[in-house]
């Protein structure tokens, strides 16, 4: 079971780095002037990165409690 959970962490410490990876190299920094297709499509890409690093918080929050209970 102790394998379990420090999977478990593993796993959100890796959801919430490729969450920043993500943010870093596909939704960035928006570009100025940018056509509505590209607005949306950073939109897109941003809200995805921010779902990933958030999940992540609560994998490793999670995987703690367990981790914390004996």
């Amino acid at each position: 079971m102790e394998k379990f959970k420090k999977t478990i962490i593993a796993i959100g410490i890796l959801c919430l780095i490729f969450g920043i990876i993500f943010d870093t190299f596909f939704a960035g920094i928006p570009s100025q002037d940018a056509s509505q297709e590209m607005l949306v499509t950073y939109d897109k890409n941003a809200l995805l990165s921010i779902f990933l690093m958030i999940s992540g918080i609560f994998i490793i929050l999670f995987g703690l409690i367990l981790k914390k209970e004996k």
